[in-house]
């Protein structure tokens, strides 16, 4: 009863003294501010993003189906709505902005044991990595998205007693996945990163071994209690079924081989690169250089944590079955990213000393730069879109019979890709994979298929129908069958 006297109290007095530490205010409104800067445009653009148009449209929450109750619950405190979502933004994302910036925090002061502007300005990747910034897209979803991410990293400030850090971190864990499950990545990067600090620092294997064992123990008990007290099967477009041990390494294999190409296809031919290259070498020299141990075998467990952040940064999606590749799914790739251009602060040698400094505030800029073409590339790819849209439907109503039920289907040809959009796409790889291209604009922002039929047995399904009528236009080509159906074709951009 002591022993869990003492534990509570020390949770309490860490959880207090974080925020009331002195200049804290300081440090959280630097922060904030960067991250306020950052994700500016995106906010002043107020653009609806993928699953926004549908909540915005029907005031369905519909977090349930995939398990994640808290996001169902703060999403009814937030709105102060029971019974329905309410487009409040940008609130999200200045709440959102909040939490990163506690984020950033934390991590800053678990990796340098103390607050500095340069460790924050670091830190930033960790929201505003080329990932992130899906998850910052959404106005309803953003801020559970980053209540996902924040969680697991906050209870590494509870680590110094074992007990305590247990019991923070598997509620830390079950917010996460109750919110949004990819940010489980979060409690990895971070674990391998303690088990790195405590060997580097000269912790008898014993001890690192106990270590090894809380952290295990916290994320695989995180897990269980999700699998059998919350977590509802799904099986549609995707699944929460894992691979049997038969299927095991094939499966994770093969989601290895995706992941990898999913960041060569957003890092490559981009300053990005260079970047990254500077950091982890700079992290590689700080973590020997400052090891407490010998040289060479910190360098070996330098090496190790960094290609086992690399492959286990997409976290505990790798043993899933069936899943789809999003960005706002490698939240694990932006907490690595932070955790080696913080640490690489630490990398002092004469005359090089500024080298860490320059690199990290190169990289914030670049962050910064590369968020607002993503958001202007959205903003360009609407206004393009509902142009498009808007052409074409002039003639749907042309050639649609008035009072009679209707079907439609539509063929986008490529995506009703803006010029613009694509040109910044070329320059930032991450803006082609926004599900800003690939949005069914007649269904989602005009609502089209609130007020006809569509679905199965949908009318376009039925076999046997004639061509009755055509329009054809050198941007869409809409064609009536008689049987009301009508497709609605739309000519992809050219180049």
């Amino acid at each position: 009863m002591n022993l869990i006297l003492k534990n509570i109290i020390f949770i309490k007095f860490t959880f207090l003294h974080f925020f009331k530490q002195k200049d804290f205010l300081k440090y959280f409104i630097f922060i904030y501010t960067v991250y306020f800067l950052g994700y500016f445009a995106l906010m002043i653009n107020n653009i609806n993003y993928s699953d926004d148009y549908y909540r915005s449209a029907t005031g369905q929450f519909d977090f349930f189906l995939f398990s994640r109750y808290m996001s169902e619950y703060l999403s009814k405190f937030i709105y102060l709505s029971e019974h329905r979502n309410v487009l409040a933004s940008p609130l999200t994302h200045l709440l959102s902005i909040g939490l990163l910036s506690i984020g950033s925090m934390v991590l800053v002061k678990v990796i340098l044991k103390k607050y500095s502007k340069l460790g924050l300005i670091a830190s930033v990747i960790l929201g505003l990595s080329p990932y992130f910034l899906e998850n910052m897209s959404y106005k309803f979803d953003s801020i559970f998205m980053t209540i996902a991410l924040v969680a697991p990293i906050f209870s590494f400030l509870f680590l110094r007693r074992k007990l305590a850090f247990i019991f923070v971190s598997i509620l830390c864990m079950q917010l996460t996945l109750t919110t949004y499950q990819a940010g489980n990545s979060a409690f990895l990067m971070l674990s391998l990163f303690a088990v790195l600090d405590g060997i580097l620092a000269g912790r008898k294997p014993s001890q690192t071994l106990k270590l090894i064992g809380v952290l295990i123990f916290s994320y695989v008990c995180a897990f269980l209690i999700y699998r059998f007290f919350v977590m509802q099967t799904v099986d549609n477009y995707t699944s929460n079924e894992i691979f049997s041990l038969g299927q095991a390494y094939e499966g994770i294999k093969g989601n290895l081989e995706r992941v990898y190409e999913y960041y060569r296809f957003t890092f490559r031919k981009t300053v990005f690169v260079s970047i990254f290259i500077a950091g982890v070498l700079m992290f590689f020299l700080a973590a020997v250089k400052t090891a407490k141990i010998n040289k060479i075998l910190a360098a070996i467990f330098t090496i190790c944590f960094i290609v086992l952040g690399l492959l286990l940064s997409y976290g505990a999606y790798l043993i899933l079955v069936k899943q789809l590749f999003f960005s706002r799914m490698f939240m694990g790739a932006g907490v690595f990213l932070a955790i080696i251009f913080i640490f690489s602060l630490k990398f002092e040698v004469k005359f090089l000393s500024f080298l860490p400094k320059f690199v990290a505030c190169i990289l914030t800029y670049s962050l910064i730069v590369q968020s607002y073409a993503y958001a202007n590339a959205m903003k360009e790819q609407a206004q393009y879109a509902r142009y498009r849209v808007e052409l074409a439907l002039q003639d749907f109503n042309k050639i649609v019979p008035a009072g009679e039920k209707f079907g439609f289907n539509s063929i986008f040809g490529a995506d009703l890709r803006s010029p613009a959009a694509v040109t910044a796409a070329k320059t930032f790889p991450i803006i082609a994979q926004s599900d800003i291209f690939n949005i069914n604009w007649l269904y989602w922002a005009y609502d089209l298929h609130k007020w006809h039929e569509v679905w199965a047995p949908g009318l376009c399904m039925q076999e046997g129908k004639k061509e009755v009528k055509r329009i054809q236009t050198p941007l869409h080509t809409l064609i009536r069958y008689d049987n009301n159906c009508v497709s609605i074709i739309f000519t992809p951009l050219q180049g």
